[in-house]
């Protein structure tokens, strides 16, 4: 793992014009692959690689905001 094809979830927050902990909890419940989480609690930092910056690529993964999903 190189640390340089990673960035912060406030990044990507600003990238792809969403809240800093919506993109948390993607990270948080797998939903972007490759995300990692470094430490615990309220210590924790989410690491999302840097290709998620892309907002098509984060929207094709997680979805567009304020989509419900079929029930």
């Amino acid at each position: 793992m190189d640390i340089s094809e990673y960035t912060t979830v406030g990044d990507i927050a600003a990238a792809v014009g969403r809240d800093v902990r919506t993109v948390a909890y993607h990270v948080r419940h797998g939903h972007l692959p490759g995300a990692v989480t470094v430490g615990t609690g309220r210590h924790a930092v989410h690491l999302v690689p840097r290709r998620f910056l892309d907002p098509a690529e984060y929207a094709a993964v997680v979805g567009r905001p304020g989509r419900r999903r079929a029930e």
